[in-house]
């Protein structure tokens, strides 16, 4: 009991959320993206002729992840921060790319380089945001609080937690009924 209340003490909650937000981001996302092998078939008919099969297979490799960033009104690209967004009611989030290697059914192999795949929300306080190991004046500077525990994301402008939560019961029976359609769902929780 003593190890955990030690570790209780030294960890803090927050602290541990984005260390699992980390994890994913540089662990599970490039598993997940080399994973994905697509094999796409197109029947392709010209008129007058016949109608041909082609096939291709489609692979992701090297996923990485930028900082935050936004594209102005006039073109420029500039690194945003927690707060800006909170202002602005933007999402605060990283950019995902990746090379994706497309494999032709006649042999020809292509590698598409750094293709923008998406925005991933970005946790504040993680390795990828421009807070991360500010130290108080500086977070004072770009109008944080600096007491704040951080560990959330910023969607459309407005602060939002993940909580865990911790069952005490397993393997019950749960059963809601819906009654505009008289159906019934089951969940295992």
């Amino acid at each position: 009991m003593e190890i955990l209340e030690n570790y209780a003490k030294e960890v803090p909650i927050a602290g541990e959320g984005i260390r699992s937000y980390d994890y994913y981001i540089e662990h599970l996302l490039p598993k997940l993206f080399a994973s994905i092998n697509v094999e796409a078939k197109a029947i392709v008919a010209y008129k007058g002729a016949e109608t041909i099969e082609k096939m291709c297979k489609i692979s992701f490799q090297n996923v990485n992840v930028r900082k935050p960033m936004i594209i102005e009104g006039d073109g420029r690209c500039k690194e945003i921060f927690p707060g800006e967004c909170r202002l602005r009611k933007l999402s605060y989030g990283i950019s995902l790319y990746t090379d994706v290697h497309v494999k032709r059914g006649s042999g020809k192999f292509t590698i598409l380089k750094d293709v923008y795949m998406g925005m991933v929300p970005c946790m504040v306080g993680s390795k990828f945001c421009h807070l991360y190991e500010m130290n108080k004046n500086k977070l004072v500077e770009h109008g944080e609080d600096p007491y704040d525990p951080q560990s959330y994301f910023i969607v459309s402008g407005t602060e939002r937690s993940i909580i865990n939560q911790v069952s005490s019961s397993c393997c019950l029976f749960f059963v809601f009924a819906n009654s505009v359609l008289f159906t019934f769902f089951f969940f295992i929780a």
